[in-house]
């Protein structure tokens, strides 16, 4: 942070520099730009403590860094900034939640990658290298910040071509994220969000690689999303475009307040642990009894596809495991765990009598 010294004149900045006791060479016929490289030099090795600035000029670095801005290579701001301490999250909170236009950026290049239905998502400029859905939170500070934001854009943009002059881009370093479960798993984050944003999509489509039935089943998701849609089209077949529309504004039939496919993965973890203490009790593994898990696992290995007809079948899927394993396998373990308490408790008494007779 420097000022404009080169609008002074030359008796000006000797006095700036006599000022801040600078001991400047001066050269033969190079005065004035011996002064603007002492002082020049001077602002930029000077260190300053950040809360000592005047409240205006911290105001401006928060709208500098917090204000999302249109870039030569993106949209681009820094909300990590919030993280900094509790006096700066205070301060500068505003600048990035109200009034604040948020830009979610899903890219698919079917050239680039086997799978058509693999792309690379952005979060204001920054990379997203984790699943909507994990359950961990390592790396979403970004994704937490922009669900605060006031409205949020979500473009989807398929190419025909690599963008190589896109240097926000690293996409030699990046694995390919399957764009139907991002959109799927977004929308119930966005649901259950603290402060529900307003939100937009735009589908942008520059690519004949893909076949109107695949593209269809691409864009199932965003018919969850009560959101404008604007679709833009070149070079593009009428049947893939009317596909996408037909697909993307579906009326939905079932509403469910979860999402589903964390929820069958939630189910498939807890069952793990229930799978372990039955094999211990000596019974067999709980998919030999029960229809649940084979129906859910049919439903997952037929089609890794995510769209609204899935979605209810998991649901049902899923409702009827956890009835079964409620049925079939607590009742059970419970008789069972009461069984082996009697037998224990038998063997004690045994054990007691035996100590007696010692």
């Amino acid at each position: 942070m420097t000022l404009d010294y080169k609008r002074f004149r030359t008796a000006e900045l000797a006095r700036f520099a006599h000022n801040r006791n600078l001991n400047v060479e001066i050269r033969p016929r190079k005065k004035r730009r011996c002064y603007l490289r002492a002082l020049i030099d001077a602002d930029n090795d000077a260190t300053f403590r950040f809360f000592d600035l005047p409240a205006e000029m911290r105001n401006s670095v928060y709208e500098c860094l917090l204000t999302l801005r249109e870039l030569k290579h993106g949209s681009k701001c820094y909300p990590e900034i919030l993280a900094t301490c509790k006096q700066v999250n205070r301060e500068a909170r505003e600048y990035f939640t109200v009034g604040n236009h948020s830009m979610i950026h899903m890219h698919l290049h079917p050239s680039r990658y086997d799978l058509s239905r693999c792309g690379w998502v952005t979060l204001n400029g920054c990379i997203v290298r984790y699943d909507f859905a994990a359950s961990h939170t390592c790396d979403k500070k970004m994704l937490n910040f922009v669900l605060d934001s006031n409205h949020i854009s979500i473009v989807i943009t398929m190419l025909e071509t690599l963008d190589m002059g896109n240097q926000a881009l690293s996409l030699d370093i990046i694995d390919g994220q399957l764009i139907d479960h991002a959109l799927y798993a977004l929308y119930y984050l966005l649901r259950d969000a603290a402060r529900t944003p307003s939100v937009d999509v735009k589908v942008k489509l520059a690519s004949t690689a893909v076949a109107a039935e695949k593209i269809a089943t691409l864009f199932s998701p965003l018919a969850l999303y009560d959101a404008p849609k604007t679709f833009e089209a070149a070079g593009v077949d009428a049947s893939v475009l009317q596909a996408v529309k037909a697909s993307a504004t579906a009326k939905v039939q079932h509403r469910h307040t979860a999402d589903q496919l964390r929820r069958c993965r939630e189910l498939q973890s807890a069952t793990y642990q229930l799978e372990c203490l039955r094999m211990r009790l000596g019974y067999g593994r709980l998919i030999w009894s029960t229809d649940g898990e084979r129906l859910l696992n049919d439903i997952m290995l037929r089609d890794d596809c995510m769209t609204m007809e899935k979605e209810r079948e998991l649901s049902l899927a899923i409702d009827r495991y956890e009835v079964e394993i409620n049925d079939s396998y607590f009742a059970q373990i419970e008789a069972r765990i009461q069984e082996l308490a009697e037998e224990n408790r038998a063997m004690a008494k045994e054990w007691a009598k035996r100590m007696g007779k010692a």
